[in-house]
C-alpha cells in the first residue's frame, strides 16, 4: 500500500495543475487614443520573447475594454492590441516581465480609431483645375512660446483633374500648396496669409472637402550678395524668406513655417557671386531674406560663415536691386553663477537661445565651461534663453544684461550692444511632492501663472505618485494630464484655455509643498 501512495503523490506532482500554479496574470484596459474612451471587442496578444519559437496568449477586451490574460508562464512578454478599423501607435504596445505567481495589473493600450479623409480640387484665378500642384497638410505646434506651421509628413500631387486625397488620423490640419514660378503658396480656405488659414478638424471615419483657388503671383525679388570675404575658398550662399509683418499675431508673436525635419529650406542657392539671384513667384507682402554664406577654406571668420538680411516689401511690381552684405555672427559671452553652494559639474550645463523674430536659423546652442562661462555666435535679433542645468534641485533665479534682468523679457543682440550674460542659479529649490488620484504615469506639468520660465515637469509612477525638484518661488497651475491627451502647454494662451482644470500652489524658497492631483484632462 506504502508504495502505491508514493507513487500516486508523486503523478500528482507532475500534473498540468499543479506546474501551471507558477504562472501569473497580465491585466489591463483598451483605449482610444484620441478620446480615452474603451474599445470593446479589442484583440490582446501576450507573445513570449526570447529563445526558441515564440509563445503567444491572445484574449477579447470585454464591453468595458477591460481583458485579462490568465495562466501566464514566467518569461518577457510583448503584449499588444488590434482592431478591425483602428490603427496602431507606440502605445499599442508594452513589454512585460512576468514572474511566477505574479499578478500584472493596469496595463493600458491605446489604438487609434479609423481615419478620416480630407480632399477637394485645386484651381486657378480663373476657374480652371491645375495638375501636379503639390499640396500638403500642416499642424500648428509652438515652440517658446512660438506659433509655428509645421510639416505633417502628408503630401501629394494633384491628378489631371486638379483633385488631392488624404487619409489621415483624427486631428486638426491646415491645407496649402507649395509656391511656384505662376503661383503664391496658398491655404485652405483660399488666403495666402498663414495667419488667415483656417485649421480643418478630422474626425473618425468623416470626408471633409477643402477646395483651394490659387492666387496668382507674378512678381520676383531680384539683387545680388556681396562678399565680405576676400580670401580664397569656395562659396555657398542659402537664401531664405521669411514671411514678416502681415504675419505678426495680435500677441506679438510670429507664425512662422517650419519643414519636417531639419533646418529651414532655402529658395535659391548661388556658387558664384558675380550671378545675380532671383526668387520668383512672390505674392505681395512683408519680408525679410536671409543669407547664409559658408566658406570652404582659409577664412577670417572663425566660424567659417557669414549671414546676412534685408527687408523687402513687395506691393504691386518686381523689387529688383537688392544688396545684401553678409557679416560674422556676434559674439555674447556669459557666465552662470550659483547664489548659494557651488554648483556641481557646471559644465554638462548648456545655454539655449531660440529666436523670436523671422530668423529661418533658429537659435544657438552652447556648452559651458567648468567655470560656468559660455560664448554664443548670434545675429542681431531677440533671443528666449533657456538652461539644461546639471542639477535637478537647482533654478534659474535671474538673468541679468547690463545690470538689468532679462529673465522674462530675453536677449536683444545688436552690434551696438553684446553687453555679457550674467545667470543666477539658486542650488536649492522648492519641492513638490504629489500623487494623481486615478492617475498611473501621469504626465505632471506646473505652469507659472506670470510666464512660462521656470516651468517644470515630471512623469507619475505606476502608483500615481511624482516629484518635482529645482522649482523657484511663486504662484503656479499644476496640471495631470493623461499621457495621450497632453495639450501644448507652450501656447501662450494655455492657462485661458486650461486654467479651470489646474489646481493652484503657491511655493515659498527651499519648502517643501504636498499635493494631491485629479487628472486635469481626460
Amino acid at each position: 500500500m506504502g508504495p502505491i501512495l508514493l507513487i500516486t503523490f508523486w503523478i500528482l506532482a507532475q500534473s498540468p495543475t499543479a506546474a501551471q500554479s507558477d504562472n501569473g496574470t497580465i491585466e489591463g484596459m483598451v483605449i482610444r487614443a484620441d478620446a480615452l474612451s474603451p474599445i470593446s471587442g479589442a484583440e490582446i496578444l501576450a507573445t513570449r520573447e526570447g529563445r526558441g519559437s515564440p509563445q503567444t496568449l491572445s484574449v477579447v477586451a470585454d464591453q468595458n475594454g477591460r481583458f485579462l490574460i490568465r495562466d501566464v508562464p514566467p518569461g518577457r512578454y510583448r503584449v499588444s492590441s488590434r482592431h478591425i478599423g483602428f490603427f496602431a501607435t507606440a502605445q499599442s504596445y508594452a513589454t512585460i516581465t512576468v514572474r511566477r505567481r505574479e499578478q500584472i495589473r493596469d496595463v493600458e493600450l491605446s489604438l487609434l480609431p479609423p481615419h478620416g479623409r480630407i480632399h477637394g480640387t485645386v484651381v486657378r484665378p480663373d476657374g480652371l483645375p491645375v495638375a501636379g500642384v503639390s499640396v500638403e497638410l500642416a499642424n500648428l505646434t509652438y515652440w517658446s512660446g512660438q506659433r509655428q506651421l509645421h510639416k505633417s509628413g502628408h503630401e501629394t500631387n494633384t491628378d489631371a483633374r486638379g483633385e488631392y486625397r488624404f487619409e489621415v488620423p483624427p486631428g486638426n490640419y491646415y491645407v496649402r500648396t507649395a509656391a511656384s514660378a505662376l503661383f503664391a503658396r496658398t491655404y485652405s480656405p483660399d488666403t495666402t496669409d498663414a495667419v488667415k488659414a483656417a485649421a480643418i478638424q478630422v474626425r473618425e471615419d468623416s470626408d471633409t472637402t477643402a477646395d483651394i483657388h490659387l492666387s496668382q503671383a507674378p512678381f520676383k525679388i531680384s539683387g545680388r550678395v556681396v562678399d565680405p570675404h576676400s580670401g580664397p575658398g569656395d562659396r555657398e550662399v542659402s537664401i531664405f524668406l521669411a514671411n514678416r509683418g502681415a504675419t505678426i499675431r495680435d500677441d506679438g508673436l510670429p507664425l512662422t513655417e517650419l519643414p519636417c525635419c531639419g533646418g529651414p529650406e532655402p529658395v535659391a542657392v548661388l556658387r558664384d557671386l558675380t550671378r545675380p539671384f532671383e526668387i520668383r513667384g512672390v505674392s505681395p507682402g512683408r519680408y525679410d531674406l536671409h543669407v547664409l554664406m559658408i566658406v570652404r577654406g582659409p577664412v577670417a571668420n572663425p566660424l567659417g560663415y557669414y549671414v546676412g538680411r534685408a527687408a523687402v516689401e513687395v506691393k504691386d511690381s518686381d523689387v529688383p536691386g537688392v544688396e545684401i552684405v553678409p557679416g560674422s555672427l556676434l559674439q555674447v559671452q556669459g557666465q552662470i553663477v550659483s547664489s548659494g553652494e557651488p554648483i556641481k559639474k557646471i559644465n554638462q550645463a548648456s545655454v539655449h537661445l531660440t529666436a523670436l523674430d523671422s530668423n529661418p536659423f533658429g537659435g544657438s546652442a552652447t556648452a559651458v565651461d567648468k567655470s560656468g562661462r559660455f560664448t554664443a555666435y548670434l545675429r542681431e535679433g531677440s533671443y528666449q534663453l533657456s538652461f539644461d542645468l546639471p542639477s535637478p534641485d537647482a533654478y534659474i533665479a535671474d538673468v541679468l544684461q547690463g545690470g538689468k534682468s532679462i529673465l522674462n523679457s530675453g536677449l536683444v543682440v545688436t552690434a551696438a550692444s553684446t553687453d555679457p550674460v550674467r545667470v543666477i542659479v539658486n542650488p536649492k529649490g522648492a519641492v513638490i511632492r504629489g500623487v494623481v488620484q486615478n492617475g498611473p504615469e501621469a504626465v505632471i506639468y506646473l505652469h507659472p501663472t506670470t510666464s512660462r520660465i521656470n516651468s517644470r515637469g515630471a512623469r507619475a509612477s505606476k502608483a500615481g505618485d511624482f516629484t518635482l525638484s529645482g522649482v523657484a518661488p511663486g504662484d503656479y497651475m499644476i496640471f495631470a494630464f493623461h499621457r495621450n491627451r497632453r495639450p501644448e502647454v507652450q501656447d501662450p494662451d494655455f492657462l485661458t484655455t486650461y486654467g479651470s482644470q489646474g489646481t493652484p500652489i503657491s511655493i515659498r524658497d527651499g519648502t517643501t509643498e504636498t499635493v494631491t492631483l485629479p487628472f486635469s484632462l481626460r
